[in-house]
Formats: structure tokens, sequence, C-alpha cells
């Protein structure tokens, strides 16, 4: 089975597949799937960030050996526009328990546990191989017992007593144990004839109905053909419960390097081997404490305020184009959906820093930042830079006293960016308030100190006279 893990694009349909149908039969008739080994609870959300599927067939699934996959995570591929079609097995099972809200049950496992004929999961459990063997089934299921038995009886290979007698003792062994041979064993055990025997044996081999693998193949050929059964999912409203929330945050499977890694696993590594885990920490809290004032607020933000998010944050990262922002959520294993979410919660944020930096006479931003720096642990370099640039501006404090003008705002910013690596993810007038700026002049006169001082500091470092250059300049 595939494992390709580097998609950029949406992919073709997924299909969880184990013992129900041979892989080799599933590829013939829906080649461009992506094949996935038996679902248990967390893979469909995780293949769901994974590869970005708009349909997921759901076929195998794992009863006892894990936790089976959960309803919860159906209801949320429904619910955020993924088709989800069930059949065979797990798959027929989860479409009778949430067909209401739009999957798609397949088949006749499907039709009969929907119309009450079977009621119990076991119906269609049974032991197989591991996947290195293909998942090749070791047992029986017994809808299949169900319908080859009934085949015979109605061919009066066996009677009807016989038919009632082998169902009702394949019904009450461990599923594991349910075989045609056992059964025909059981029958001899029993004192049936030993020509009744032989005759089932031989139809058996030769008119073996297998109900799961045949709906696996209606299942995968409804997606070969685009059947228009396949319609949108019902609408109705995902209810994020904290046991699902958990699941989603936390057991998410993701891969890196070739390897499958829970959510949780990267959060416990970096929190106990990042050395400023707890100022990461502390800023995750302070962001998600900020997205509850804002709703508390009702300081929604709206799509253009998403939208100046999403520019702000690929120009930071100097990610050019949708190809290139696409490669960086899909690194940081973000479905489209998380990474809307994530700009919708960093653009509430800054509604938030605009109403506080708004409110009558706040103080700016000044103290704010330099508390910032005595808790991160870097206020005395930048008290000490400051001080550097005060010296170095001492004999002449003003920048613009000299007869010669100096360039306007704007190539006075480009200057410095270009000198200091200095990127406004804003415009202008946008990062000068929230960088605490009065206004733009005291915006400006902060621009020309700074080019101020780095033209003395390259003076002093040519050994020449500042104030000498100034007269000559003005002379010429």
């Amino acid at each position: 089975m595939t494992t390709d893990l580097t998609r950029t694009t949406r992919t073709g349909p997924i299909i969880f597949l184990g013992p129900s149908l041979a892989h080799a039969a599933a590829v013939e008739i829906l080649p461009d799937a992506i094949y996935l080994p038996p679902v248990k609870q967390g893979d469909l959300l995780s293949a769901l960030t994974r590869y970005e599927p708009d349909t997921v067939g759901i076929i195998d699934g794992e009863f006892s050996q894990t936790l089976s996959v959960w309803h919860k995570e159906i209801l949320h591929a429904l619910s955020i526009g993924v088709r989800v079609l069930g059949a065979s097995s797990m798959g027929a099972l989860r479409a009778v328990e949430t067909d209401t809200f739009g999957m798609i049950g397949v088949g006749t496992v499907y039709t009969m546990f929907a119309n009450g004929m079977l009621t119990d999961d076991d119906e269609v459990a049974l032991s197989h191989a591991t996947a290195e063997d293909g998942y090749r089934p070791l047992s029986d299921a017994l809808v299949n017992i169900r319908a080859t038995l009934a085949g015979a009886r109605d061919a009066d290979v066996i009677t009807t007593a016989l038919h009632d007698t082998l169902i009702a003792a394949a019904k009450v062994a461990f599923f594991p144990h349910r075989s045609f041979a056992a059964l025909i064993a059981h029958a001899r055990h029993i004192g049936v004839a030993e020509a009744i025997c032989v005759a089932l044996k031989e139809y058996v081999s030769a008119h073996r109905r297998d109900l799961k693998a045949e709906d696996a193949r209606q299942l995968l050929q409804l997606l070969a053909t685009g059947d228009p059964v396949l319609c949108a999912p019902a609408p109705f409203t995902f209810e994020r419960t904290g046991l699902f929330q958990a699941l989603y945050d936390q057991d998410r499977r993701v891969t890196c390097d070739g390897v499958d890694v829970p959510l949780s696993a990267i959060a416990a590594e970096v929190a106990l081997h990042e050395p400023e885990f707890d100022t990461i920490n502390g800023h995750a809290l302070d962001r998600a404490l900020l997205s509850v004032l804002a709703e508390l607020l009702q300081m929604e933000p709206t799509s253009d305020d998403i939208e100046s998010e999403r520019r702000r944050f690929a120009l930071a990262r100097r990610l050019k184009g949708p190809d290139a922002m696409d490669t960086w959520r899909q690194r940081h294993h973000l479905s489209a959906m998380e990474f809307e979410q994530l700009m919708r919660g960093l653009a509430a944020r800054r509604k938030m820093h605009r109403w506080l930096l708004r409110r009558r006479g706040h103080p700016r931003t000044a103290r704010l930042v330099l508390d910032e720096l005595r808790v991160n642990g870097s206020y005395v370099h930048w008290a000490n830079a400051a001080a550097r640039t005060e010296g170095l501006l001492s004999d002449h404090p003003d920048p613009e006293s000299r007869s010669q003008p100096a360039p306007d705002q704007v190539a006075l910013s480009l200057e410095h960016m270009r000198v200091t690596g200095w990127r406004p993810t804003a415009s202008l007038d946008t990062w000068i308030e929230e960088a605490g700026f009065s206004n733009a002049l005291h915006f400006r006169l902060a621009l020309l100190r700074s080019r101020s001082a780095r033209a003395r500091m390259a003076a002093a470092v040519n050994g020449i006279d500042m104030l000498d250059a100034d007269a000559s300049k003005a002379h010429t």
C-alpha cells in the first residue's frame, strides 16, 4: 500500500482497506486512490491533515486490537465538506450510525444492518494476517457464512433445520474460530450424514459468497464512475467536545522524516528540551487568553482583518505566492482550515492590540515593551545599545539642525531596511502605531537619530571629526 506523505496538492480518495478485498484487486478498480491500513481511532483525523482528501472510503477497521475509529472523527470529516463512504465491515457499521449526518452506506452488509436484519458488530469481524501478508483473512466473517449457507439451503444441499443449526453454531463461536471447515467438522460431530457434509464442502468451494468483498468492490466502483449518489454531506452543526479536541490536538499523528509522530510527542519534546519553553508556553497561553477576551468583547475580526494578517504572516516569513504558503502550511502540519483558524486567531489578537493602543489616555507601548525586555532578559542589552546611540549624539542631539536637508520618511525607511534588515510587516502608518511611536514625526526623528548615530560611528572608526565634516558639507 502507498505511504506517500509528501503531497502538496489535494489528493484523490483515501481508502482504508484490509482483509475485505485484496489490495491488487482494489487498485485495478480505483487506481488513483491512496490505500491505507484498516482504520483505528485517530487514523481518519491524521489522514485528513496529511492528504487533505475530498473523499474517504472506510471499508476495514480494527475492532479488538485498538480503539475503533470514532464516530466524531467521521462527523468532523463530514463537517468540513469531505464525503465519507462506508461498506463491508467497519465502514458499513459506521455508515449505519452516521448516515443521518451524510455518511454514505454502500452494499448488502450496510443494508442488512440499516434495516435491522443484523445488529451485532461481530457479524463482520474476522482474524487476518499482517500487512506484510496482505491482511489475508484467517477466518470467515459471519455475514459471509450466512449468505453462503442460505445459498446451500436454497439449492437443497442442506435442510433448513441444518442451516439454522450451523448458523447458531457459528454465532456462538468466537469470531477468530469461525470458518466453513470448522462448521463442516461440527456437522460431522453432531451426526450429519457424510454425503451431506461432502456435498456442503463442495458447494462452499464452488459457490462461497463473500459479501464483504462484493461490497468493497461496489464502493470502489462507485468512486471510479462518479455515481450521482455521491452527494454533498448533510448540513449539521458539529460540536467539538473536550474529548474530541483532545484526540485532535494530541493523539492525531503527523509525519516527520518518514516517521509517524503524535502531536503530543512534539509538545513533550519541546517542553523537555527547549531552554526557552516557559517563554514559549507563556506566549501560547497569552494568545489563547486574548482569543477568549476578544470573544467576550465581541471583537470578531473581519475578512479584511484576516486577509491583512495573512499578508503580514507571509511577508514576515518571506513566503511569496500561494504555493509557498501551502508548502509552509503542510510542513507545519496544518490543514487549510486550521491555517485559516490560526490567521483568524492572530487577527483577533492584533485587533485587541489596536483596541488597547487606542484607549483614551493610554501611554503607548514603551513601558509594556520595556517590561517584556526585563522579563525575557534582554533589557540590559538594549539599554546599553540606546546609551551608545545617545553618547554618539550627545554633542549634536538634533539630527535635523544641519543646513543640509535630510531624506523624506520613505527614503529614510528604505535606507534603514537596507542597512539593518528591519522589515515592517504592515504599512508604515499601521506599524508606527503598533510600535508605540506617538506619530509619524516621532518615528521620522527616531530614524534620523539612528542614521546620524551610524554615520558618527563610521566616522569615529575612520578617524573623521563629524562636526568638521558637517560644516564642510554645509559650505559645499
